[in-house]
């Protein structure tokens, strides 16, 4: 059975929350918030390439360093959690991992959202925190009257 169906701005709006929430966060207890960051991973995969071990453990350790920054994570763990979702098959030797972008269907995703690059979501939240804290410390600073 599956969850309500989530919307490109929600799964923007959560990957950004999630993945800006500090330095050793925990991976996130809610299943849905689990799976929008299961999704923005295979996002960043080739859908019709078959992975082999190293090359699936370079682009997970790149999607940490990109994206899950703050995920108190590894990318052993990652991969596992993506296998038992569903969002990627094995072959029967272990050799080679098949992305599958419907996972589990435990959770739904708007089909617009397969164009969503997680980086640009991730990068553009950051400029909008460094903005505010940008505005934040301008109406701080206090007017010095007499300041030539």
């Amino acid at each position: 059975m599956s969850e309500q169906i989530i919307s490109a701005a929600q799964f923007e709006e959560r990957l950004a929350a999630i993945c800006l929430g500090g330095a050793g966060s925990a991976f996130p207890r809610r299943s849905r918030d689990r799976h929008i960051l299961y999704r923005s991973i295979i996002q960043m995969l080739d859908h019709a390439r078959r992975y082999s071990e190293a090359d699936l453990n370079d682009a997970l350790q790149q999607w940490l360093l990109e994206i899950g920054s703050c995920l108190d994570i590894d990318h052993v763990t990652l991969r596992r959690y993506l296998i038992d979702e569903q969002y990627l098959s094995r072959d029967a030797n272990g050799n080679a991992y098949q992305v599958n972008p419907a996972g589990s269907s435990l959770v739904e995703f708007e089909p617009a959202i397969a164009s969503i690059d997680p980086f640009a979501v991730i990068q553009a939240a950051k400029d909008r925190v460094a903005e505010r804290k940008r505005n934040q410390s301008l109406r701080a600073r206090p007017i010095d009257s007499r300041a030539v």
